[in-house]
């Protein structure tokens, strides 16, 4: 059987309480967070459940009862989750009372973290929405199924002037000169949580990271780029549009020392 909190309480999903309104879903006027979890422990919960309350407050005016940390943990151990990577799902519509969380075992993809990603790009501008993860992705994620459906690992948004912004679940990082540029979120990119995880990480070792605008003519000039992402967790970019880049050692020599908080680390 398996188990889902709605709020800080725990239901039989079997219940069918955590079903969805037809006109919640196609208003889109909802918000999601998808954490990574490693035997048993949700990865920086506190920072997903804070932009997931900060959002619902700007968007909506509203404050979703979430499940604290303690709530999660027994909803892994409960599922049968509680030793290797899982993954969470939290749900809220506005304007329901409690969001809704699950978990389910993930798969790691240690092939991709090891090749590296692969990715097209295509001409998506920033909207106000664009510092939120809300449940309004249908562009993005339209064309992120092209690009799959094209043999590639993802997509890249780009803004008007061909401004790199994201891809469709990650963000992205490039290093200049010895120096780590990532788009800034917001207005470019969504700020995600490993994102700001690895800002500090590289700061804390010496790395000069900032956010700053950069074009994808520079970036294909670049010395290296990554992606981050809660699930997929940090992943080399190897190629856009079929055009090499090359791969940053050194920063990948600064990760695979540190213990990164995603799933399949341990």
């Amino acid at each position: 059987m398996s188990f889902l909190l709605v709020g800080r309480r725990m239901w039989a999903e079997t219940r069918g309480i955590a079903r969805f309104r037809p006109q919640e879903v196609y208003q889109g006027l909802g918000l999601y967070e998808t954490v990574g979890c490693q035997d048993g422990q949700p990865l920086l919960w506190q920072a997903h459940a804070a932009r997931f309350s900060r959002s619902a407050q700007e968007l909506f005016a509203s404050s979703p009862e979430l499940a604290d940390e303690g709530a999660v943990r027994r909803l892994l151990l409960a599922c049968g989750l509680a030793s290797g990577p899982a993954a969470l799902r939290v749900v809220w519509f506005y304007p329901r009372r409690a969001a809704v969380v699950w978990a389910t075992r993930f798969s790691v993809p240690r092939t991709l973290r090891e090749r590296g990603a692969h990715l097209t790009t295509a001409l998506l501008p920033a909207h106000p929405l664009t510092p939120h993860k809300t449940t309004s992705v249908g562009p993005a994620q339209v064309l992120h199924r092209q690009a799959l459906a094209a043999g590639f690992d993802g997509v890249l948004f780009y803004a008007h002037e061909r401004v790199v912004r994201e891809t469709a679940t990650a963000n992205i990082f490039a290093v200049f000169d010895g120096e780590v540029l990532t788009p800034p979120a917001p207005p470019l990119a969504l700020p995600g949580v490993l994102r700001g995880y690895c800002m500090a990480f590289l700061r804390e070792r010496g790395w000069p990271v900032r956010e700053a605008r950069f074009h994808l003519d520079e970036l294909l000039a670049c010395g290296g780029a990554f992606l981050t992402s809660s699930l997929s967790g940090v992943v080399p970019v190897r190629a856009i549009n079929g055009q090499p880049l090359p791969f940053p050692a050194e920063l990948f020599k600064v990760f695979q020392g540190g213990n990164l908080p995603v799933p399949g680390n341990r």
